[in-house]
């Protein structure tokens, strides 16, 4: 199953109509209003005013003419940050149609214009160039199947009915009751309801059987809708009656069938079928993008509608049996025709031969459409034929999803645009904060979420949406099941959303424009954002849906001195956060913060100065919400941070084993203030003495170390290893501590240590086998080590003998008070 947006289909009408509208107003070029800088509604190139210029780059662009944009001027569809429709949707329909230029050309005539609030009017200011202002966003009409589906869930019509209604709505047959009628041509549930059918045919009636005959036969059948119109089909139904003409495609297993006068009419879908079949499979050098669909199984119902055992692509005029197709292209401003409509253009039917639970298949895709785009929903309706060899009875999340995916890769791989696939992506980035799998109708989500594919391929090639499949291949609808089974969630699905924040810093990898280099620009999720975090506490309190993602971005005024990220959500299952940093306005690579607890920032050291910080919490189970209680939360906090800042070194050299060891640590720290309010259990406040208790300093920072050992009797050996490691990585509180005592007289007694007994290295040369090599603090309280007078620098060292006189321990720090005020 397929949709496109209806106004992009490229048939005569929409040729000719772009041809009128830039023939026909070309006198009106020197119409305009100069107003350089200021974005407006329809001033498609961002010249400062609204022109025939305006409409002519629309209907160029329609009709897959160049259309150059001057940076920063959005492309012609694309989506713009901050807008709630694409650039030169003017008329905020959900798409660009040639509807759009019209009503521009009709505007700057003074005929009366229909563009629906909150829309704005053409000539509105919209903002400033470079930051436009919100945009309105339209809700399509709800579809005949939705409308179906709520008239049986009340009971107001039978089960049969509801199938047989369904099969009406696909093609607006007059026979359908108008309460059901919708403009929004929804072919794509074709599928699903033959599908439905095919499961429960041996429980209904014969007269429904029969009823629904012409829409489930093959469309070279007679009885076909195609060849049997129904009352109410379109002015086509009144051109000469032509017959069904087929030829195999050279070097695939398909066969292309349409009404036409001769077999070169043919050639335009041979040429298609040919291009996406050949960029589905494996060729020398690359792999196959997907498997091909079963063989059809000849001669059913006869020799003559299906000779052989070919896939059937069967192009079609859907304009002779749907009146709603091409009166919405000639006046898009007729009523039925303003909202945003989604058209279909293909449908994949399920075939024998049936085993279990797969099949064959046989397709019927739009005719008039342009070029480029009938490969492209030739490979999407190509792709469903194969998904039915694995399963034909997948969700439709599953089937959109991997089947737009595919598109997408076969038209990269013919170095074609995949305009289509792209067409999604505003909305779906809008609605990342939704489940993934949902299926709603008026975001096309199950289309959106290729995306999700695309990244998986990217970290794991083409060949994990087969593994999906092959997954997904026991009976019954495994949908996300089958993608944790291929490629785990809960360990992917964080790194989507990160890369869904789509611009640097994210790694270049890990960015879709180095995957794909015509991928759209201005895509962005939605963020709730502090443009100017003054002190405060700002609790992340938006809960989080299945297979979501939540981002929040805070810009800090100078105000704040000290930020500290709560992560309150440290330890629950399938709760991820991710982090942007922006240090001293320069944006470091995402950071995961999973497995922190707390993160804090003084912004008085250059290197924590937290000017701007984006977070990304996401959920990577299937269905269930986070629990947010208590909220993750930033503080962001006037008083700068507390503590002692600077060096510490030692040297460690002992006998060892016949030889001579030598350790040596060098450290860069913060020693910050610990309140015991934060203790949380994993430190004690445990120093009091008087006249007031003592304070307590734990380091965070990195330490660089270094070990060598040399044996030079017997048998030579020596080996040498470095490497950094985090300060902070305790088995007891007095590891690593730094306490100041009051020396009764307004100064300070200090003393403390910082050992790493977690550290254990292979050692090859010793007997011993290992050794912890991280002391690079010690700083004995029997010492009496005092602070300086100014109450601001701890400096000083300290050297100890071995046990028995062997070996020498040598420490020096430097540290100086950070802040204002009392040492805390």
């Amino acid at each position: 199953m397929y949709s496109q947006p209806l106004p992009l289909r490229a048939t005569p009408f929409v040729l000719a109509a772009a041809v009128l509208v830039v023939a026909a107003l070309a006198l009106l070029a020197s119409l305009g209003d100069a107003r350089a800088g200021v974005l407006l509604s329809g001033d498609v190139d961002c010249s400062g005013g609204v022109s025939i210029a305006d409409a002519q780059k629309l209907s160029r662009s329609l009709v897959g003419l160049a259309v150059t944009q001057t940076p920063p001027c959005p492309g012609i569809g694309d989506g713009v940050p901050g807008f709630g429709f694409d650039w030169g949707d003017v008329d905020c329909s959900g798409s660009v149609s040639i509807g759009d230029a019209q009503k521009i050309a009709r505007d700057l005539i003074a005929l009366p214009v229909s563009i629906s609030p909150p829309c704005p009017q053409i000539g509105d200011t919209l903002g400033e160039s470079g930051s436009p202002t919100p945009g309105p966003t339209g809700s399509p009409p709800p579809t005949s199947e939705a409308l179906i589906a709520a008239a049986l869930e009340a009971d107001d019509i039978t089960y049969e009915e509801s199938l047989l209604y369904r099969a009406y709505a696909l093609y607006a047959d007059a026979r359908l009751p108008t309460e059901f009628s919708s403009p929004v041509v929804d072919w794509e549930a074709g599928s699903d309801l033959f599908f439905e059918v095919d499961q429960n045919e041996a429980q209904l009636s014969p007269e429904l059987l029969a009823g629904l005959a012409p829409f489930r036969a093959r469309p070279n059948d007679p009885i076909s809708i195609f060849n049997t119109l129904p009352e109410g089909a379109g002015l086509a139904a009144l051109g000469p009656a032509l017959a069904w003409r087929s030829l195999l495609v050279a070097n695939t297993n398909a066969r292309v069938w349409l009404k036409a006068t001769s077999d070169a009419e043919l050639e335009r879908y041979v040429n298609a079928v040919s291009q996406a079949w050949s960029a589905l499979g494996a060729s020398p050098g690359k792999a196959a993008i997907f498997r091909y669909p079963n063989p059809d199984q000849a001669e059913i119902p006869n020799l003559e509608i299906n000779p052989d055992s070919a896939i059937d692509f069967y192009f079609l005029d859907r304009s002779a049996v749907d009146p709603r197709w091409d009166g919405c292209v000639i006046i898009p401003d007729e009523p039925e025709c303003t909202l945003a409509t989604a058209a279909a253009s293909g449908m994949a039917q399920r075939a024998a031969e049936f085993v279990d639970n797969k099949s064959s298949s046989y397709l019927m895709i739009d005719k008039d459409i342009y070029q480029e785009s009938l490969i492209s929903v030739t490979a999407h309706e190509l792709t469903h034929a194969a998904q039915f060899a694995y399963d034909t009875g997948e969700t439709s999340w599953l089937m959109e999803s991997t089947a737009t995916w595919a598109e997408h890769q076969v038209m990269k791989r013919l170095g074609k645009i995949p305009s289509y696939p792209y067409s999604y992506l505003a909305d779906f980035f809008k609605g990342l904060g939704q489940t993934l799998t949902r299926e709603t109708e008026s975001d096309k989500n199950a289309y959106g979420s290729w995306l999700f594919f695309f990244f998986a391929s990217m970290k794991e090639g083409d060949g994990i949406v087969t593994s999906v499949w092959q997954h997904a291949a026991t009976p019954g609808a495994d949908g996300i099941t089958a993608v944790d089974d291929a490629f785990n969630l809960d360990e992917h699905f964080d790194d989507f959303t990160v890369s869904n924040w789509n611009r640097d810093p994210v790694r270049e990898p890990d960015q879709y424009k180095t995957a794909d280099d015509t991928f759209k620009s201005g895509l962005e999720p939605p963020t709730d954002k502090v443009e100017n975090a003054t002190p405060n506490v700002y609790l992340l309190d938006s809960p989080v849906p299945g297979l979501a993602s939540k981002y929040y971005s805070f810009k800090f005024d100078p105000s704040v001195r000290k930020v500290t990220f709560e992560n309150l959500l440290h330890g629950v299952q399938y709760a991820h956060v991710w982090a942007i940093k922006q240090i001293d306005f320069s944006w470091k690579e995402p950071e995961d913060w999973t497995g922190a607890e707390r993160k804090k920032f003084c912004r008085d050291i250059e290197e924590e100065d937290l000017t701007q910080l984006v977070i990304i919490v996401s959920n990577s189970h299937p269905t269930d919400s986070l629990p947010f209680d208590p909220d993750p939360r930033v503080k962001a906090q006037a008083p700068g941070c507390s503590g002692w800042r600077g060096t510490a070194h030692s040297t460690l050299t002992e006998p060892a084993t016949g030889g001579v060891r030598v350790v040596m640590n060098d450290a860069i720290l913060l020693w910050e203030y610990h309140d015991p309010e934060e203790d949380n259990g994993h430190y004690y406040y445990h120093c009091e003495v008087e006249p007031e208790p003592c304070l307590l300093y734990i380091p965070k920072g990195d330490i660089d170390w270094t070990y060598s050992y040399t044996r030079m009797g017997g048998s030579p050996c020596s080996e040498e290893y470095s490497g950094t490691i985090p300060a902070g990585n305790v088995i007891a509180r007095y590891d690593q501590e730094l306490l100041l005592r009051p020396d009764g007289d307004g100064g300070y007694f200090y003393s403390g240590n910082g050992l790493d007994p977690t550290f254990f290295i292979e050692i090859v040369c010793e007997a011993t086998g290992g050794y912890a090599p991280v002391h690079y603090f010690a700083a004995p309280e029997s010492e009496q080590f005092r602070v300086g007078e100014d109450g601001r620098t701890i400096s000083g060292s300290y050297s100890y003998l071995g046990s028995e006189g062997r070996g020498t321990f040598e420490f020096e720090w430097d540290l100086h008070r950070l802040g204002p005020g009392p040492p805390n």
